[in-house]
């Protein structure tokens, strides 16, 4: 069976698939190259086990799973915590904490909140202008260090 990856996240897809689901670009045929190994999520979750670290947000499972392999891929260590409670509005599921080396979450919160700009606006969303210490979603109040807020349950960055 051919195999198809994505040249951006080196994520690997069966034949038929054209574009990357997550990258939004053109796939390339064969496998994907190998990476540093020191980005392998094993040996990433060892790292960061003896560095200062930090919160970089919460998800579902699946999501955190996707988000940690996007920031190996660009060889940015990260981990996964299980998260407490692990319940949203939409049900209980498995929720997970991307972890990142503290010296580095300054410039990933930077990046990622440009990036959702760009992406809002692409969409021809408007973001609303809420105050910081308040939840973009539902509009209630959050801590600075809150990492979902306790109203509607999303995640935090």
């Amino acid at each position: 069976m051919q195999i198809m990856h994505c040249p951006k996240c080196h994520h690997e897809y069966r034949l038929g698939f054209i574009n990357c689901p997550e990258c939004k670009i053109g796939l390339k045929s064969g496998d994907a190259p190998q990476h540093n190994s020191e980005f392998d999520p094993g040996r990433a979750q060892a790292a960061l086990a003896s560095m200062q670290v930090a919160a970089f947000t919460t998800l579902p499972m699946n999501e955190a799973i996707r988000l940690r392999d996007n920031l190996l891929s660009q060889e940015i260590l990260a981990g996964l915590a299980p998260a407490e409670g692990g319940c949203d509005p939409s049900g209980c599921s498995t929720n997970f904490t991307v972890m990142v080396p503290a010296d580095q979450l300054q410039t990933l919160n930077q990046r990622y909140q440009a990036a959702f700009e760009s992406y809002a606006a692409e969409q021809g969303m408007t973001l609303r202008n809420e105050p910081e210490n308040t939840c973009l979603c539902c509009g209630s109040g959050v801590a600075s260090d809150d990492v979902e807020c306790s109203e509607c349950g999303i995640a935090l960055i």
